[in-house]
């Protein structure tokens, strides 16, 4: 992207010499896609004298991570181990008479430091199973 950017920084004044392969650079590298109305045509601009072109390195750690997270989850289908997911353990009292002692349950494990979630709804058992 640099050539692209035409992008450039001054040096010690010493004349900059251009790569061969830079100076090869033409409109074939860029055809025309189907959607273009006329052929693009790219020309590097030259080095000013005085003047170098940076070279870019990229590094993509946050795409990298991204894509480690996808193959995971791929591989996994969802089911994360428990150090890894989201939401570690659900508490899902049996009826409302148990919502005391559930409740009871779910701070012991929140101040044991889980990420913890507790089922308050008047559904069915199998219901609330299915959800967690």
């Amino acid at each position: 992207m640099p050539i692209r950017f035409n992008l450039q920084y001054q040096t010690d004044g010493k004349e900059a010499s251009v790569p061969k392969e830079e100076q090869q650079l033409s409109s074939e590298l860029f055809p025309a896609d189907e959607y273009s109305s006329t052929d693009f045509e790219w020309k590097e601009q030259p080095i000013k004298p005085g003047n170098a072109r940076p070279v870019m390195i990229h590094r993509a750690i946050l795409g990298s991570l991204e894509r480690f997270i996808a193959i995971l989850t791929e591989h996994l289908g969802g089911k994360w181990p428990l150090w890894l997911s989201p939401r570690q353990v659900q508490v899902v009292p049996i009826s409302e008479k148990f919502m005391d002692y559930s409740q009871e349950v779910f701070e012991e494990l929140k101040q044991n430091g889980f990420e913890v979630e507790i089922d308050r709804t008047d559904n069915s058992l199998s219901k609330k199973v299915r959800n967690a």
